[in-house]
């Protein structure tokens, strides 16, 4: 159990790394508390490393035994991570209500699992057009990433309050988040990491489109060309209809000066 607490501490910055050490354990000889803490952490590495299990048959061996022993702080951990297999959006918002039940009967050594629960609360609340209540959830995992300095994550919640704040023609604060990400993004930037640069190109095409809405087209394209560079450098695959933004920016330019 100490060798997986100890992988468990240092799967945030080596989850790769944990994943080969869990694969050179014989599950067979593990006892129920080990064979929970596990899987739970295989689910974890696999999340991590922007994978998934082949279904969540091993993580519901993990919550029935937490369950059994009211280890609140375990069993949120695994509810999180079970919500990630389900696909209808009500299954998946009572799973994270009641992981955050859970994390609130636990010690509250680690906030962060409460961050990603937000976050993905949140997440649910925007699909549906939701947005008093994404915009909650949102600045909720936003203030929890930024007490516990998880950059990445902070982005995550950052930018998705900038499109709600777009779509609300909110364009002061949208400038405001979509900045506020990129600035941290700048800090971490990590040219070989596909997750970063996709999300750098995301926050580029939200911000582009921001501009678009407020007639700033000279910003738009300039933010959109630097979105195709910094994907086209790093070999990158992206969505094609992120191309089609020059175009419509170019007809909406065009159509400009015709009115002036």
């Amino acid at each position: 159990m100490e060798q997986l607490t100890q992988w468990d501490k240092a799967l945030e910055n080596n989850p790769e790394t944990i994943g080969d050490s869990l694969a050179t354990l014989n599950v067979a000889k593990l006892n129920k508390a080990e064979k929970a803490y596990y899987y739970l952490l295989e689910a974890a590495v696999a999340d991590k490393n922007l994978k998934q299990l082949k279904n969540d048959s091993t993580l519901l061996i993990s919550e029935r035994y937490y369950n059994s022993k009211k280890d609140y702080y375990a069993l949120a951990r695994t509810q999180y991570y079970l919500s990630k297999y389900q696909k209808e959006p009500q299954k998946i918002y009572e799973l994270l209500k009641t992981a955050e039940i859970n994390f609130e009967k636990s010690p509250k050594d680690d906030y962060h699992i409460l961050g990603l629960i937000y976050y993905w609360l949140g997440q649910i609340q925007y699909r549906q057009y939701n947005t008093s209540e994404a915009e909650l959830y949102y600045k909720k995992s936003n203030q929890i990433y930024s007490e516990v300095k998880d950059s990445l994550y902070m982005i995550y919640s950052l930018r998705q309050l900038g499109r709600i704040y777009s779509n609300q023609k909110s364009f002061d604060l949208a400038k405001k988040n979509f900045a506020e990400a990129l600035n941290i993004l700048d800090n971490i930037d990590d040219v070989n990491s596909t997750q970063i640069t996709q999300l750098y190109a995301s926050i580029l095409i939200n911000q582009s489109l921001l501009f678009q809405k407020t007639g700033d087209l000279d910003s738009a394209f300039v933010i959109s060309k630097k979105c195709i560079s910094i994907i086209e450098k790093r070999n990158i695959p992206i969505k094609s209809s992120f191309y089609f933004i020059f175009p419509k920016i170019r007809k909406q330019s065009q159509w400009q000066s015709q009115l002036q």
